[in-house]
């Protein structure tokens, strides 16, 4: 959480031909009106379906990546709205964490097997990155090879039981559509841009081969090559724009 007064000093700051309309946006107290009728009073934070929020959350949280990056050279910060991470020695990134306001239950530390992570609060969930451990930022695997694509494998039997449950439509049309634009391949671009190739490969060929299986039963083509690679053509050029991971 960030205090709405700084929130509102900071953005005001940065961006000075948009502070009119931050504060009337947020200096006046707003009521959340409840299904009841009764209200809640909002005074601190940002609005939830603001879409300024992100950027304002961002300003306002920039002093203190300022005051880590000046304080602790040696870590480096990585932030995504609220989730922050910081890597660096085990020593440097404890220290680095007392700039911040978190919940401890929500935090964790991830180290090779052997370092001492006894000085951070016993709150702190722990993880070990070995070949077959890791965890998880921002839904991206890190850890080894082994852990990575057990990961990704998770990723991509969701995404083929999409596809599986789409090929048993009865409306052969609407299947068809859903195949399209719902189940296909962009379903895993996230995960695609994330991971480094040799560790989406394997699931990549297993997503393509459902997607083809699924085309095929509910289109009723026979199963050629010509068919196949027709199908994700754009519809431009004649095919069904059917996405290959």
């Amino acid at each position: 959480a960030v205090s709405r007064r700084h929130l509102v000093a900071t953005s005001c700051d940065a961006l000075p031909a948009s502070a009119s309309f931050i504060s009337l946006c947020y200096c006046p107290e707003a009521y959340l009106i409840l299904a009841d009728g009764s209200t809640i009073r909002s005074s601190e934070g940002g609005q939830q379906g603001d879409p300024l929020m992100p950027l304002l959350f961002s300003l306002a949280q920039h002093s203190v990546v300022e005051k880590v990056v000046a304080t602790y050279p040696s870590v480096v910060i990585r932030l995504y709205l609220d989730d922050v991470y910081l890597s660096g020695s085990a020593e440097a990134v404890l220290a680095a964490t007392t700039l911040f306001e978190a919940n401890l239950g929500k935090c964790f530390v991830a180290a090779h097997e052997g370092c001492n992570l006894s000085r951070f609060p016993k709150e702190f969930s722990r993880h070990t990155i070995s070949e077959t451990s890791g965890f998880t930022a921002l839904s991206v695997p890190i850890g080894g090879d082994e852990f990575c694509r057990k990961a990704f494998a998770e990723k991509v039997d969701e995404a083929i039981s999409a596809v599986e449950r789409v090929a048993k439509y009865p409306c052969c049309h609407g299947a068809l559509l859903l195949l399209r634009h719902c189940a296909n391949a962009t379903r895993l671009t996230y995960w695609l841009g994330a991971l480094p190739p040799h560790i989406t490969a394997d699931g990549c060929r297993r997503f393509d081969d459902a997607m083809r299986t699924a085309f095929l039963k509910i289109s009723g083509l026979d199963n050629s090559e010509a068919n196949c690679l027709q199908a994700t053509l754009p519809s431009r050029r004649g095919g069904f724009g059917l996405r290959r991971a």
